[in-house]
């Protein structure tokens, strides 16, 4: 099948920004007005602002009718595709792209959307600061009968339909987690009786104390960042292989630790150091520049080194089990107290110092144990949709790489 130039097949134009100096242009506006950076979903139903007929005549904005194609031009969006189901205009930082006799417009969608790498390649070798209606004009593309088109279409919402219902799910869940955590880490399992401490009610048989007095009684053996000053690693001693080195980077949302994207720093680097070394059961915070992910290395885990963005903490199983504590630093009663921290100053970090100052609730030993569970059960659920999502996404990535470029055809 032979390639043409998209340009020759569709009808192409940007809009404009009514001057902001006459407000009369924007003051009970009823005509939606599109900008760049709302080019970020499929489907554009609403927008921020709305402008007068006043000011569609008196600027470079025009008109686009519904169901048509927008790409953002520039901006954080740029290279992003959308299709509008409203009737409305844009500013000169969108480009509408509607099909003439031989295009779909949802095909189109995908086709643009498949295209954007390649779009933003040439806008590089092209001299030109951002992507413009010339370069998406002169774009080849091959073109197939309008049957197959509307079934490649069809094929792909699908898909994307089941993407963005797994989406819902996991945003439900996350939502689920942080009101669960809340109440177990506050109310916990079955309790009747609570007392009044610094953070409110908990039950009458759990304790609430500070970080520095769980350290002094016990609780908690060690909390410590990593090395500063010269014993910090440089690049040139870091290998291929070795005991890998935890930054905030390498801390997933879900709690657990990505050693396999870790630099590693090789055995004979350990003597040069002084703190931070962390072993199977320990917990991590990130307390630096990203500040509030926690992460915990179960016991089946790998001996690792922090860094100065995390700190360490390892408990005393006996009196409070390590899962727990990460689930506690975890919580929105510790992310909480975090964040009163973070308001009090610019800098984007909560020092140990600062840290041993929050407080915790302490469950007898028994009940640690089925928080954890609840815990680990709603985790479990999430990581599984997540990985579910990711399938979903590799699985159109695959189909529009088939199905767009002609390599695999849809009968009809």
């Amino acid at each position: 099948m032979s390639k043409v130039k998209l340009g020759n097949h569709i009808k192409s134009y940007a809009g404009g920004t009514p001057s902001r100096g006459n407000m009369d242009y924007y003051r009970n506006g009823t005509i939606p007005w599109v900008k760049s950076g709302e080019v970020c979903r499929k489907y554009i139903t609403s927008v921020e602002e709305k402008i007068t007929e006043e000011a569609v005549q008196g600027s470079s904005a025009k008109w686009f009718p519904e169901n048509s194609v927008l790409v953002a031009l520039y901006g954080a969006t740029a290279g992003q595709v959308s299709i509008t189901k409203i009737k409305g205009t844009s500013n000169q930082a969108v480009l509408s792209v509607n099909g003439l006799d031989d295009f779909d417009n949802e095909y189109l969608y995908y086709l643009l959307t498949h295209s954007t790498p390649e779009l933003l390649v040439k806008v590089q070798g092209s001299g030109q600061p951002n992507l413009s209606k010339k370069i998406i004009d002169e774009l080849q593309v091959e073109l197939k009968e309008l049957a197959e088109q509307k079934k490649i279409a069809e094929i792909l919402t699908s898909v994307d339909k089941v993407i963005e219902l797994t989406e819902i799910e996991i945003e439900k869940l996350k939502n689920l987690k942080k009101g669960m955590m809340q109440d177990l880490l506050t109310k916990g399992i079955r309790h009747t009786k609570f007392k009044d401490t610094p953070i409110g009610k908990i039950p009458e048989s759990w304790e609430c104390s500070q970080i520095k007095d769980l350290i002094k009684n016990g609780f908690i053996e060690k909390v410590q960042d990593g090395n500063h000053g010269g014993a910090y690693p440089r690049v040139s001693d870091f290998t291929e292989k070795g005991i890998p080195f935890v930054s905030a980077k390498n801390l997933h949302e879900h709690g657990y630790v990505k050693f396999n994207e870790c630099p590693k720093l090789p055995e004979s680097y350990l003597p040069k150091l002084r703190i931070g070394f962390g072993k199977p059961g320990d917990v991590i915070f990130a307390h630096n520049a990203t500040v509030g992910p926690t992460a915990y290395v179960p016991n089946s885990g790998q001996d690792f080194i922090v860094s100065t963005s995390t700190t360490l903490y390892r408990s005393n199983s006996e009196k409070l089990d390590n899962y727990y504590l990460y689930a506690s630093l975890l919580s929105p009663l510790f992310q909480t107290q975090i964040s009163k921290v973070m308001g009090q100053t610019t800098r984007n970090q909560v020092p140990i110092t600062a840290q041993k100052e929050m407080y915790l609730t302490v469950p007898p030993l028994n009940e640690q144990n089925e928080i954890n569970n609840a815990v680990k059960a709603i985790l479990g659920t999430l990581i599984s949709k997540e990985e579910k999502l990711q399938k979903l996404v590799s699985l159109k990535k695959g189909l529009m790489q088939d199905l767009l470029t002609g390599k695999v055809r849809v009968k009809v």
